[in-house]
Protein backbone atom coordinates (compact mmCIF):
# COMPACT_ATOMS: atom_id res chain seq x y z
CA UNK A 1 0.00 0.00 0.00
CA UNK A 2 2.26 2.63 -1.96
CA UNK A 3 -0.17 5.29 -1.26
CA UNK A 4 0.38 5.41 2.84
CA UNK A 5 3.77 6.62 2.56
CA UNK A 6 2.30 10.07 2.07
CA UNK A 7 -0.02 10.45 4.45
CA UNK A 8 2.17 8.73 7.13
CA UNK A 9 4.20 11.44 7.00
CA UNK A 10 1.68 14.16 6.93
CA UNK A 11 0.56 12.50 10.11
CA UNK A 12 3.91 12.56 12.06
CA UNK A 13 4.55 15.73 10.95
CA UNK A 14 1.83 17.59 11.99
CA UNK A 15 1.50 15.17 15.28
CA UNK A 16 4.76 16.38 16.18
CA UNK A 17 4.17 20.30 15.19
CA UNK A 18 0.97 20.12 17.40
CA UNK A 19 2.84 18.21 20.36
CA UNK A 20 5.23 20.89 20.66
CA UNK A 21 3.21 23.86 20.10
CA UNK A 22 0.84 23.00 23.34
CA UNK A 23 3.95 21.46 25.03
CA UNK A 24 5.85 24.50 24.79
CA UNK A 25 2.08 26.49 26.12
CA UNK A 26 1.61 24.68 28.50
CA UNK A 27 5.45 23.91 29.94
CA UNK A 28 4.97 26.19 33.12
CA UNK A 29 1.76 24.62 34.01
CA UNK A 30 2.00 22.78 37.21
CA UNK A 31 -2.03 20.91 38.79
CA UNK A 32 -2.14 21.84 41.99
CA UNK A 33 -2.12 18.57 43.45
CA UNK A 34 1.01 17.19 41.93
CA UNK A 35 2.39 19.43 45.68
CA UNK A 36 0.86 17.26 47.47
CA UNK A 37 3.29 14.47 46.04
CA UNK A 38 6.40 16.71 46.37
CA UNK A 39 5.12 17.87 50.23
CA UNK A 40 5.02 14.13 50.97
CA UNK A 41 8.15 12.86 49.53
CA UNK A 42 9.97 16.49 50.93
CA UNK A 43 8.64 15.32 54.24
CA UNK A 44 9.91 11.49 53.90
CA UNK A 45 13.18 12.17 52.62
CA UNK A 46 13.80 14.76 55.75
CA UNK A 47 13.07 11.76 57.72
CA UNK A 48 9.29 12.58 58.81
CA UNK A 49 8.35 9.88 57.22
CA UNK A 50 4.85 9.40 55.04
CA UNK A 51 3.03 12.65 56.65
CA UNK A 52 1.84 16.00 55.24
CA UNK A 53 1.87 17.84 58.78
CA UNK A 54 5.18 16.83 60.55
CA UNK A 55 3.34 17.28 64.37
CA UNK A 56 0.17 15.27 63.07
CA UNK A 57 -1.72 11.69 62.24
CA UNK A 58 -0.36 9.96 59.22
CA UNK A 59 -2.66 10.31 56.65
CA UNK A 60 -2.06 8.70 52.78
CA UNK A 61 -3.42 12.16 50.73
CA UNK A 62 -1.34 10.82 47.79
CA UNK A 63 -3.43 8.39 45.11
CA UNK A 64 -0.14 6.61 43.27
CA UNK A 65 2.37 4.87 45.59
CA UNK A 66 5.01 4.36 42.34
CA UNK A 67 4.89 7.96 40.97
CA UNK A 68 5.73 9.07 44.75
CA UNK A 69 8.58 6.72 45.27
CA UNK A 70 9.95 8.30 41.46
CA UNK A 71 9.74 11.70 42.91
CA UNK A 72 11.18 10.91 45.81
CA UNK A 73 14.15 10.00 43.73
CA UNK A 74 14.60 13.27 42.84
CA UNK A 75 14.02 14.97 46.48
CA UNK A 76 16.91 12.71 47.61
CA UNK A 77 18.94 13.89 44.75
CA UNK A 78 17.85 17.52 45.10
CA UNK A 79 16.19 17.84 41.96
CA UNK A 80 13.83 20.89 41.06
CA UNK A 81 10.75 18.82 41.14
CA UNK A 82 9.10 21.10 38.96
CA UNK A 83 11.18 20.42 35.56
CA UNK A 84 12.00 16.81 37.50
CA UNK A 85 8.31 15.27 37.24
CA UNK A 86 7.88 17.17 33.89
CA UNK A 87 10.74 15.41 32.47
CA UNK A 88 9.50 12.02 34.20
CA UNK A 89 6.13 12.62 32.22
CA UNK A 90 7.73 13.14 29.07
CA UNK A 91 9.74 9.68 29.21
CA UNK A 92 6.47 7.58 29.84
CA UNK A 93 5.40 9.40 27.10
CA UNK A 94 7.62 8.00 24.66
CA UNK A 95 7.55 4.91 26.22
CA UNK A 96 3.64 4.75 25.35
CA UNK A 97 4.52 5.62 21.89
CA UNK A 98 6.95 2.48 21.56
CA UNK A 99 4.80 0.68 22.49
CA UNK A 100 2.19 1.91 19.79
CA UNK A 101 4.93 1.08 17.44
CA UNK A 102 5.90 -1.94 19.24
CA UNK A 103 1.97 -3.34 18.39
CA UNK A 104 1.98 -1.66 14.77
CA UNK A 105 5.23 -3.38 13.69
CA UNK A 106 3.63 -6.92 15.23
CA UNK A 107 0.30 -6.90 13.80
CA UNK A 108 1.03 -5.42 10.09
CA UNK A 109 4.07 -5.80 7.74
CA UNK A 110 5.53 -3.01 5.49
CA UNK A 111 3.83 0.33 4.93
CA UNK A 112 0.81 -0.73 6.85
CA UNK A 113 2.84 -0.98 9.65
CA UNK A 114 4.00 2.78 9.98
CA UNK A 115 0.60 4.08 8.74
CA UNK A 116 -1.04 2.28 11.63
CA UNK A 117 1.37 3.77 13.89
CA UNK A 118 1.19 7.03 12.23
CA UNK A 119 -2.10 7.12 13.43
CA UNK A 120 -2.07 6.53 16.90
CA UNK A 121 0.74 8.84 16.87
CA UNK A 122 -1.62 11.40 15.24
CA UNK A 123 -4.46 10.46 17.93
CA UNK A 124 -2.18 10.71 21.07
CA UNK A 125 -0.18 13.68 20.40
CA UNK A 126 -3.38 16.22 18.35
CA UNK A 127 -5.09 15.88 21.70
CA UNK A 128 -3.77 18.70 23.71
CA UNK A 129 -4.54 16.85 26.69
CA UNK A 130 -1.46 14.80 26.19
CA UNK A 131 0.58 17.55 26.34
CA UNK A 132 -1.49 18.70 29.44
CA UNK A 133 -1.08 15.92 31.83
CA UNK A 134 2.84 14.91 30.40
CA UNK A 135 3.71 18.56 31.91
CA UNK A 136 1.29 18.51 34.76
CA UNK A 137 3.62 16.89 37.55
CA UNK A 138 1.39 13.99 38.03
CA UNK A 139 1.19 9.79 37.37
CA UNK A 140 -1.40 10.32 34.36
CA UNK A 141 1.25 9.52 31.44
CA UNK A 142 2.62 7.06 33.80
CA UNK A 143 -0.54 5.17 33.79
CA UNK A 144 -0.88 5.47 30.26
CA UNK A 145 2.13 3.81 29.96
CA UNK A 146 1.80 0.74 32.09
CA UNK A 147 -2.20 -0.14 30.66
CA UNK A 148 -0.27 -0.09 27.07
CA UNK A 149 2.57 -2.08 28.37
CA UNK A 150 0.15 -4.84 30.16
CA UNK A 151 -1.64 -5.12 26.98
CA UNK A 152 1.00 -5.73 25.29
CA UNK A 153 2.67 -8.42 27.38
CA UNK A 154 -0.48 -9.94 27.66
CA UNK A 155 -0.45 -10.32 23.73
CA UNK A 156 3.41 -11.74 23.82
CA UNK A 157 1.91 -14.28 26.90
CA UNK A 158 5.26 -12.74 28.74
CA UNK A 159 3.57 -13.64 31.88
CA UNK A 160 6.85 -12.92 34.33
CA UNK A 161 7.34 -9.19 32.93
CA UNK A 162 3.55 -8.89 32.87
CA UNK A 163 3.22 -9.63 36.62
CA UNK A 164 5.65 -6.90 36.90
CA UNK A 165 3.88 -4.62 34.93
CA UNK A 166 0.96 -5.60 36.58
CA UNK A 167 2.36 -4.36 39.76
CA UNK A 168 3.32 -1.36 38.87
CA UNK A 169 0.09 -0.14 37.28
CA UNK A 170 -1.60 -1.49 40.72
CA UNK A 171 0.15 0.86 42.52
CA UNK A 172 0.57 3.64 40.09
CA UNK A 173 -3.51 4.02 40.20
CA UNK A 174 -6.36 1.79 42.04
CA UNK A 175 -7.96 1.20 38.43
CA UNK A 176 -4.65 -0.59 37.66
CA UNK A 177 -5.91 -3.63 39.77
CA UNK A 178 -8.65 -3.61 38.01
CA UNK A 179 -6.86 -3.74 34.43
CA UNK A 180 -4.37 -6.35 35.73
CA UNK A 181 -6.52 -8.84 37.14
CA UNK A 182 -9.09 -8.37 33.82
CA UNK A 183 -5.82 -9.37 31.62
CA UNK A 184 -5.08 -12.33 33.80
CA UNK A 185 -8.51 -13.28 33.77
CA UNK A 186 -8.49 -13.65 29.80
CA UNK A 187 -4.67 -14.85 29.87
CA UNK A 188 -5.55 -17.90 32.32
CA UNK A 189 -9.06 -18.77 30.53
CA UNK A 190 -7.00 -19.83 27.73
CA UNK A 191 -4.22 -20.77 29.35
CA UNK A 192 -2.73 -24.58 29.21
CA UNK A 193 -0.20 -23.67 32.37
CA UNK A 194 -2.64 -22.38 34.75
CA UNK A 195 -0.32 -23.72 37.40
CA UNK A 196 3.27 -22.62 36.13
CA UNK A 197 1.30 -18.92 35.56
CA UNK A 198 -0.59 -18.64 38.43
CA UNK A 199 3.04 -19.40 40.45
CA UNK A 200 4.57 -16.52 38.21
CA UNK A 201 1.81 -14.68 39.20
CA UNK A 202 1.43 -14.74 42.49
CA UNK A 203 5.10 -14.50 43.08
CA UNK A 204 5.62 -11.26 41.13
CA UNK A 205 2.58 -9.79 41.88
CA UNK A 206 -0.41 -11.09 44.12
CA UNK A 207 2.15 -11.22 46.97
CA UNK A 208 3.87 -8.10 46.92
CA UNK A 209 0.86 -6.59 46.45
CA UNK A 210 -1.02 -8.09 49.38
CA UNK A 211 2.01 -6.80 51.28
CA UNK A 212 1.89 -3.62 49.93
CA UNK A 213 -1.46 -3.09 51.59
CA UNK A 214 -0.56 -4.94 54.56
CA UNK A 215 1.87 -2.41 55.60
CA UNK A 216 -0.46 0.19 54.39
CA UNK A 217 -2.89 -0.49 56.44
CA UNK A 218 -0.53 -1.42 60.10
CA UNK A 219 1.43 2.56 58.56
CA UNK A 220 -2.11 4.51 58.24
CA UNK A 221 -5.13 2.37 59.20
CA UNK A 222 -6.89 1.88 56.66
CA UNK A 223 -6.65 0.13 53.00
CA UNK A 224 -7.85 3.16 50.53
CA UNK A 225 -6.05 6.42 50.16
CA UNK A 226 -7.72 9.80 51.40
CA UNK A 227 -8.73 10.86 47.74
CA UNK A 228 -10.37 7.84 46.96
CA UNK A 229 -12.40 8.92 50.36
CA UNK A 230 -13.30 12.17 48.79
CA UNK A 231 -13.64 11.21 45.36
CA UNK A 232 -15.31 8.27 44.60
CA UNK A 233 -16.81 6.59 48.17
CA UNK A 234 -17.99 9.80 49.42
CA UNK A 235 -18.91 11.07 46.26
CA UNK A 236 -17.77 14.29 47.07
CA UNK A 237 -17.16 15.77 43.46
CA UNK A 238 -20.43 16.42 41.53
CA UNK A 239 -19.05 16.69 38.55
CA UNK A 240 -17.77 13.11 38.78
CA UNK A 241 -21.02 11.74 39.45
CA UNK A 242 -22.53 10.84 36.43
CA UNK A 243 -20.23 8.90 34.37
CA UNK A 244 -18.18 7.26 37.91
CA UNK A 245 -19.34 3.86 35.90
CA UNK A 246 -17.51 4.98 32.86
CA UNK A 247 -13.91 5.51 35.04
CA UNK A 248 -14.45 1.47 35.47
CA UNK A 249 -15.69 0.56 32.17
CA UNK A 250 -13.03 2.14 30.50
CA UNK A 251 -9.94 0.98 32.04
CA UNK A 252 -11.86 -3.04 30.91
CA UNK A 253 -13.15 -2.48 27.91
CA UNK A 254 -10.07 -2.21 25.88
CA UNK A 255 -8.52 -5.28 26.70
CA UNK A 256 -11.39 -6.73 24.96
CA UNK A 257 -8.41 -6.42 22.41
CA UNK A 258 -6.84 -9.20 23.87
CA UNK A 259 -9.59 -11.45 22.49
CA UNK A 260 -9.43 -11.05 19.43
CA UNK A 261 -6.13 -10.33 18.47
CA UNK A 262 -5.48 -14.19 20.43
CA UNK A 263 -4.58 -16.70 17.56
CA UNK A 264 -7.72 -18.60 19.04
CA UNK A 265 -10.17 -16.28 18.81
CA UNK A 266 -9.02 -14.94 14.59
CA UNK A 267 -12.47 -15.56 13.11
CA UNK A 268 -13.83 -13.11 15.32
CA UNK A 269 -15.59 -10.54 13.70
CA UNK A 270 -13.88 -7.39 12.65
CA UNK A 271 -16.64 -5.35 13.86
CA UNK A 272 -15.33 -5.96 17.30
CA UNK A 273 -12.13 -3.81 16.70
CA UNK A 274 -14.77 -0.59 16.66
CA UNK A 275 -15.42 -0.82 20.01
CA UNK A 276 -12.16 1.35 20.94
CA UNK A 277 -13.98 4.58 18.28
CA UNK A 278 -17.11 3.65 19.43
CA UNK A 279 -16.29 3.89 23.37
CA UNK A 280 -14.76 6.90 22.73
CA UNK A 281 -17.73 8.72 20.95
CA UNK A 282 -19.83 7.43 23.69
CA UNK A 283 -18.11 8.81 26.31
CA UNK A 284 -17.52 12.36 24.72
CA UNK A 285 -21.31 13.50 24.99
CA UNK A 286 -21.26 12.84 29.34
CA UNK A 287 -17.87 14.61 29.29
CA UNK A 288 -16.63 18.69 29.37
CA UNK A 289 -13.95 20.17 28.38
CA UNK A 290 -12.04 21.86 31.28
CA UNK A 291 -12.98 18.38 33.41
CA UNK A 292 -14.11 15.37 32.47
CA UNK A 293 -13.39 14.95 28.67
CA UNK A 294 -9.51 15.78 29.80
CA UNK A 295 -9.75 14.73 33.22
CA UNK A 296 -6.42 12.10 34.78
CA UNK A 297 -9.01 9.62 36.02
CA UNK A 298 -10.07 8.90 32.26
CA UNK A 299 -7.15 10.53 29.95
CA UNK A 300 -4.89 7.34 30.51
CA UNK A 301 -7.63 5.20 29.12
CA UNK A 302 -7.53 7.20 25.42
CA UNK A 303 -4.33 5.75 24.81
CA UNK A 304 -5.61 2.32 25.05
CA UNK A 305 -8.37 3.57 22.92
CA UNK A 306 -6.32 5.39 20.23
CA UNK A 307 -4.66 2.54 19.71
CA UNK A 308 -7.23 -0.11 19.49
CA UNK A 309 -8.97 2.64 16.83
CA UNK A 310 -5.73 2.56 14.94
CA UNK A 311 -5.54 -1.09 14.86
CA UNK A 312 -9.11 -1.24 13.42
CA UNK A 313 -8.09 1.12 10.58
CA UNK A 314 -5.40 -1.96 9.96
CA UNK A 315 -7.17 -4.25 9.99
CA UNK A 316 -10.09 -2.59 8.29
CA UNK A 317 -7.72 -2.22 5.15
CA UNK A 318 -6.05 -5.41 5.45
CA UNK A 319 -8.83 -7.87 5.66
CA UNK A 320 -11.83 -5.73 3.64
CA UNK A 321 -11.12 -2.31 2.07
CA UNK A 322 -14.88 -1.93 1.72
CA UNK A 323 -15.57 -0.89 5.07
CA UNK A 324 -13.24 1.73 4.41
CA UNK A 325 -15.69 4.83 3.99
CA UNK A 326 -16.95 3.65 7.86
CA UNK A 327 -13.42 3.58 8.96
CA UNK A 328 -12.83 6.67 7.93
CA UNK A 329 -15.40 8.48 8.90
CA UNK A 330 -14.56 6.86 12.39
CA UNK A 331 -11.46 8.32 12.87
CA UNK A 332 -12.98 12.13 11.33
CA UNK A 333 -15.09 12.15 14.62
CA UNK A 334 -12.47 10.83 16.79
CA UNK A 335 -9.93 13.74 15.25
CA UNK A 336 -12.71 16.11 15.50
CA UNK A 337 -13.59 15.74 19.29
CA UNK A 338 -9.69 16.18 19.80
CA UNK A 339 -9.82 19.11 17.94
CA UNK A 340 -12.15 20.44 20.29
CA UNK A 341 -9.52 19.92 22.98
CA UNK A 342 -7.96 22.84 21.75
CA UNK A 343 -10.03 25.02 23.50
CA UNK A 344 -9.02 23.79 26.78
CA UNK A 345 -5.07 24.42 25.77
CA UNK A 346 -6.16 27.85 25.01
CA UNK A 347 -7.25 28.43 28.44
CA UNK A 348 -4.56 26.88 30.53
CA UNK A 349 -2.27 28.12 28.83
CA UNK A 350 -3.65 31.75 28.96
CA UNK A 351 -5.40 31.58 32.60
CA UNK A 352 -4.33 29.04 34.15
CA UNK A 353 -1.17 29.01 36.58
CA UNK A 354 2.40 28.77 35.35
CA UNK A 355 4.95 28.26 37.78
CA UNK A 356 6.73 30.32 39.95
CA UNK A 357 4.89 33.67 38.61
CA UNK A 358 1.68 33.00 39.94
CA UNK A 359 -0.45 33.58 43.00
CA UNK A 360 -0.40 30.44 45.02
CA UNK A 361 3.48 30.53 44.92
CA UNK A 362 3.06 33.99 46.01
CA UNK A 363 1.18 33.08 49.06
CA UNK A 364 3.29 30.29 49.86
CA UNK A 365 6.45 32.23 49.94
CA UNK A 366 4.52 35.00 52.40
CA UNK A 367 3.58 32.82 55.02
CA UNK A 368 7.43 30.98 54.98
CA UNK A 369 7.56 33.36 57.87
CA UNK A 370 5.02 31.05 60.33
CA UNK A 371 6.48 27.84 59.09
CA UNK A 372 8.65 26.60 62.50
CA UNK A 373 5.24 27.95 64.12
CA UNK A 374 2.21 25.70 65.55
CA UNK A 375 0.71 28.47 62.65
CA UNK A 376 -2.67 26.45 60.98
CA UNK A 377 -3.62 26.92 57.45
CA UNK A 378 -6.97 26.26 56.05
CA UNK A 379 -7.84 25.93 52.35
CA UNK A 380 -9.56 24.28 49.21
CA UNK A 381 -6.47 24.06 47.37
CA UNK A 382 -3.97 21.11 49.18
CA UNK A 383 -0.78 21.68 46.88
CA UNK A 384 1.36 24.82 46.13
CA UNK A 385 0.39 26.85 48.98
CA UNK A 386 1.41 23.93 51.87
CA UNK A 387 3.84 22.84 49.78
CA UNK A 388 5.96 26.95 49.14
CA UNK A 389 4.77 27.59 52.84
CA UNK A 390 5.84 24.66 54.75
CA UNK A 391 2.91 25.88 57.41
CA UNK A 392 1.09 22.73 58.60
CA UNK A 393 -1.88 22.80 56.39
CA UNK A 394 -5.88 21.46 56.95
CA UNK A 395 -8.14 21.04 52.99
CA UNK A 396 -11.27 21.57 53.47
CA UNK A 397 -12.54 18.84 51.04
CA UNK A 398 -9.99 15.77 53.57
CA UNK A 399 -7.53 15.37 50.30
CA UNK A 400 -5.01 14.99 53.38
CA UNK A 401 -6.88 15.20 56.50
CA UNK A 402 -8.73 11.88 57.77
CA UNK A 403 -11.04 13.40 59.63
CA UNK A 404 -12.52 15.27 56.89
CA UNK A 405 -11.98 12.51 54.12
CA UNK A 406 -13.82 9.88 56.16
CA UNK A 407 -16.88 11.79 57.87
CA UNK A 408 -17.56 13.79 54.33
CA UNK A 409 -17.14 17.31 55.60
CA UNK A 410 -15.60 19.02 58.85
CA UNK A 411 -17.46 19.58 61.84
CA UNK A 412 -17.77 22.75 64.27
CA UNK A 413 -15.84 20.73 66.94
CA UNK A 414 -13.25 19.19 65.02
CA UNK A 415 -12.78 22.79 63.42
CA UNK A 416 -12.60 24.48 67.20
CA UNK A 417 -10.16 21.74 68.36
CA UNK A 418 -7.68 22.31 65.64
CA UNK A 419 -8.44 26.40 65.70
CA UNK A 420 -7.06 27.80 62.12
CA UNK A 421 -5.24 31.13 62.18
CA UNK A 422 -5.65 31.47 58.39
CA UNK A 423 -8.22 30.45 56.08
CA UNK A 424 -8.70 30.65 52.53
CA UNK A 425 -11.79 31.11 51.28
CA UNK A 426 -12.59 30.66 47.65
CA UNK A 427 -14.98 32.63 44.99
CA UNK A 428 -15.69 34.01 41.82
CA UNK A 429 -16.27 37.70 43.53
CA UNK A 430 -13.77 39.68 45.64
CA UNK A 431 -15.72 39.39 48.78
CA UNK A 432 -16.12 36.56 51.45
CA UNK A 433 -18.97 34.19 49.86
CA UNK A 434 -22.82 34.06 50.78
CA UNK A 435 -24.12 30.38 51.68
CA UNK A 436 -26.65 29.90 48.81
CA UNK A 437 -23.72 31.15 45.98
CA UNK A 438 -20.68 29.36 47.48
CA UNK A 439 -18.87 27.31 44.61
CA UNK A 440 -17.51 25.25 47.50
CA UNK A 441 -19.98 24.06 50.28
CA UNK A 442 -17.05 22.16 51.75
CA UNK A 443 -15.39 25.23 52.77
CA UNK A 444 -19.08 26.59 54.70
CA UNK A 445 -18.61 25.46 57.69
CA UNK A 446 -15.13 27.21 57.74
CA UNK A 447 -16.54 30.25 57.05
CA UNK A 448 -19.22 29.94 59.67
CA UNK A 449 -16.71 28.66 62.39
CA UNK A 450 -14.87 32.62 61.04
CA UNK A 451 -17.67 34.90 61.13
CA UNK A 452 -18.73 33.49 64.65
CA UNK A 453 -15.27 33.98 66.12
CA UNK A 454 -14.61 37.41 64.12
CA UNK A 455 -11.90 36.59 61.84
CA UNK A 456 -10.54 39.47 59.98
CA UNK A 457 -11.55 39.22 56.13
CA UNK A 458 -8.73 40.63 54.15
CA UNK A 459 -9.06 41.83 50.60
CA UNK A 460 -8.86 39.13 47.79
CA UNK A 461 -6.38 37.39 45.97
CA UNK A 462 -6.44 36.81 42.67
CA UNK A 463 -5.27 33.67 41.54
CA UNK A 464 -6.97 32.42 37.90
CA UNK A 465 -8.98 34.71 36.25
CA UNK A 466 -12.12 35.56 37.99
CA UNK A 467 -11.47 33.46 40.92
CA UNK A 468 -9.90 34.83 44.54
CA UNK A 469 -9.12 33.47 47.65
CA UNK A 470 -10.47 35.97 50.44
CA UNK A 471 -7.89 35.31 53.70
CA UNK A 472 -9.59 35.59 56.92
CA UNK A 473 -7.76 35.83 59.77
CA UNK A 474 -7.74 34.86 63.26
CA UNK A 475 -7.72 38.12 65.30
CA UNK A 476 -5.88 36.08 68.05
CA UNK A 477 -3.17 35.12 65.91
CA UNK A 478 0.76 36.41 66.82
CA UNK A 479 2.37 38.71 64.76
CA UNK A 480 -0.94 39.18 63.14
CA UNK A 481 -0.12 42.34 61.63
CA UNK A 482 2.46 40.90 60.03
CA UNK A 483 0.69 38.38 58.12
CA UNK A 484 -1.92 41.18 57.30
CA UNK A 485 0.96 43.11 55.46
CA UNK A 486 2.49 39.86 53.49
CA UNK A 487 -1.49 39.06 52.14
CA UNK A 488 -2.20 42.63 51.20
CA UNK A 489 0.85 43.00 49.48
CA UNK A 490 0.23 39.69 47.49
CA UNK A 491 -3.56 40.81 46.99
CA UNK A 492 -1.97 44.22 45.13
CA UNK A 493 0.55 42.05 42.88
CA UNK A 494 -2.47 39.58 41.74
CA UNK A 495 -4.35 42.49 40.51
CA UNK A 496 -1.74 44.16 38.83
CA UNK A 497 0.21 41.36 37.29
Amino acid sequence: MKWTRPISLVLVTISLVLFFKFLIGLWGYTVDDAFIVFRYAENLVDGNGLVWNVSSLRSEGYTSFSWLMLIVIGQFFGLNLLIYSKLLGLLFLLGTLYFFWKFSKELFKADLQIFVFSVALFFMLSNSFTALHTVAGLETIAFSFSLVALLWYAYKNDIKILSYVALFSSLTRPEGIIASFTTFSLIFIKSKHRKKHLKIVSLNFLFPLLLYFVIKFIYFGHLFSLPIFVKILNYSFDSIKPIIFLRFLFYVLPFLLLIYLNKTFQKSKLRLLLLGPLSYLIFYPFSNHWMNYGMRLYFPAYALIYLLTAISVGYFLKKNQKYLRIVMLLVVLVLFLNFNSITTFMAYSNFMPHYPETALYKIGMALGDFSNSDFLLVTSYAGAIPYFSKVNHVDTYGLTDPNIAINGVASFDYIDSIKPDLILVYNSVDKVPEQNVHPLPYEWPFILYAQEHNYTALPGILFIKDYYFIPLINPELKNVDILKTSLFDVSVWSKTN
